[in-house]
């Protein structure tokens, strides 16, 4: 599973948990970045989330990210080596790697 499709599942959860117990999503709504790290999926460093709820009368039109945007240097440095958040998984085998 990517990285995305878990936290994009995790979201899916704390969605449903907002839709049935209203203290939780009166904090979601109020403090999302604490609320999400107390449960176990803090924001990267630097990351703004907006929490919005929909009604009748509104509804939220998301756009994915500009893939023409440019990066921020730090968000670039993270970006450079091409590693990502389970890179701790193949680190026990980079040794099959090395020339022989």
């Amino acid at each position: 599973m990517s990285d995305f499709a878990g936290i994009s599942g995790a979201l899916e959860e704390y969605a449903r948990l907002a839709r049935t117990d209203p203290e939780f999503r009166a904090r979601l709504r109020a403090e999302p970045a604490a609320t999400l790290a107390e449960q176990g999926l803090p924001p990267a460093p630097g990351t703004e989330l907006r929490v919005v709820e929909d009604s009748a009368e509104v509804y939220h039109f998301v756009l994915p990210p500009n893939p023409n945007a440019v990066l921020a240097d730090r968000r670039l440095r993270a970006v450079a080596g091409g590693a990502t958040a389970d890179i701790a998984s193949i680190l026990p085998h980079l040794h099959l790697l090395q020339p022989r």
